[in-house]
């Protein structure tokens, strides 16, 4: 049985995604999130604690995918959790960290489970497949013999020996 907290943390997550990771709307985020949010993403090296990093991260996504857009396909509330797996769709038009614009289609799939707090987002944990969509911006090599250094000598030191990426 689902309870009424339940329904408002999912309504908020939703509304996170709808309003804030969609329609850009970062005067939004102190609604729906705790000043102290945490957030924990496989690009950073460490969880970043406040509400200005959402508005970076996004951003950063935004500037190499300006019509980018998460949809939620499946949301599952448990306690104070709501898991999401949602599939991001865009286009590469800007730069993504060091991978140049391609003008490639992406649509990425991943899990991101919010922790809330007093009727806001606390923290998320967000896996991506970041491999996924690489190998769709096309800087990933096609040759499965390559597969091995780029284990050896590290995925970003490959492909800018490749010319996939600036040095």
């Amino acid at each position: 049985m689902t309870t009424p907290l339940q329904v408002h943390n999912r309504a908020v997550v939703l509304q996170f995604m709808d309003e804030v990771q969609n329609a850009r709307q970062y005067d939004r985020i102190p609604e729906l999130c705790q000043p102290d949010q945490v957030l924990d993403h496989p690009e950073l090296k460490e969880p970043a604690v406040g509400l200005g990093i959402l508005e970076v991260k996004i951003g950063d996504m935004v500037s190499a995918f300006p019509a980018m857009r998460f949809d939620a396909v499946d949301v599952v509330t448990e306690g104070d959790q709501v898991a999401v797996r949602f599939v991001l769709t865009g286009t590469q038009t800007g730069w993504l960290g060091p991978v140049k614009p391609s003008g490639k289609p992406i649509v990425q799939s991943g899990m991101a489970i919010y922790d809330m707090r007093d009727g806001k987002i606390q923290e998320v944990r967000i896996r991506e497949d970041l491999l996924q969509m690489l190998d769709q911006l096309g800087a990933i090599p096609d040759r499965p013999a390559l597969l091995y250094w780029m284990k050896k000598l590290g995925v970003l030191r490959l492909l800018q020996k490749l010319g996939k990426i600036p040095s």
